[in-house]
């Protein structure tokens, strides 16, 4: 799985769907783990090529599909 963390991405205000910390991958949670983020949900969205993951950071996690 390709994952790459984006800085200061503002989320779209159309993005309403969450996702559990539970239900997520390994690799995203370890990617979460090295920037030292965890929270109960997390906002996202996929356009059939990405999975982006919105934190409450403003920051974003890439996920190729």
């Amino acid at each position: 799985m390709y994952i790459t963390y984006h800085k200061h991405i503002d989320k779209s205000h159309h993005v309403t769907a969450t996702l559990p910390h539970e239900v997520l991958s390994d690799e995203v949670r370890a990617v979460l783990a090295e920037h030292s983020i965890r929270q109960e949900k997390y906002y996202f969205e996929d356009n059939g090529y990405f999975f982006f993951i919105y934190l409450d950071n403003g920051d974003r996690i890439d996920c190729q599909l």
